[in-house]
């Protein structure tokens, strides 16, 4: 029984460490307590979730806060007045961030999607315990969001430029094909395989 409680203990200790280490390594909260830090590190429930997972969906009511310890979370907004429902990607965060991080600083709805890139693992501390600990009185107003709110004007012209940019690289590719084409280029066929397929043909001429 001793042995058994001593694994148990041992265990406890090794997880408990592991969540420290999580909450320590957020920017957001360097300057917060570590009577704090240590309430948020005890109340971390673990979830693994697989790549393209929405873990945040823009709008909706923030109830918790999400440490990443591995993976990466893509951010997306929707690009309003526009005649389909459509997101641009405005950034990421991974190891170190946070998702649903403005809840820490007193916002409660989710301005943007967040999507799992990866495989990601997260400690999630609840609504509940943030409050109560007070972390908002912690967190460093100068310290900048791991992700830009953008505003609506922002996103629009971001996704300008993505159109932009796809468009541009659709020119590009439709110039090689004819150029390629004109010269008797096959992709994908070397440079050098071509050119003894046309001494070949030379020859047989």
């Amino acid at each position: 029984i001793f042995d058994y409680e001593r694994v148990c203990q041992n265990y406890q200790s090794s997880t408990l460490g592991e969540k420290q280490n999580l909450i320590n390594s957020c920017p957001l909260l360097k300057s917060t307590s570590p009577s704090v830090l240590s309430k948020l590190a005890e109340a971390i429930k673990w979830e693994t979730l697989a790549g393209g997972t929405t873990v945040l969906k823009e709008g909706q009511t923030i109830d918790r806060v999400g440490f990443i310890q591995q993976g990466k979370c893509l951010a997306y907004a929707k690009v309003p007045n526009v005649p389909k429902s459509v997101q641009v990607c405005i950034g990421e965060v991974g190891p170190g961030c946070c998702v649903g991080e403005l809840f820490l600083r007193g916002q409660e709805t989710q301005p943007f999607s967040a999507v799992a890139a990866s495989r990601v693992r997260v400690g999630w501390v609840s609504g509940t315990v943030v409050r109560v600990s007070e972390v908002e009185k912690h967190i460093l107003s100068d310290k900048p969001l791991a992700i830009t709110v953008l505003t609506q004007e922002e996103i629009r012209q971001k996704y300008a430029n993505k159109l932009k940019d796809r468009h541009w690289s659709k020119i590009k590719h439709d110039i090689m094909e004819e150029v390629m084409t004109e010269r008797g280029i096959t992709p994908g066929l070397s440079k050098w395989k071509h050119a003894q397929s046309s001494d070949a043909n030379s020859q047989s001429g």
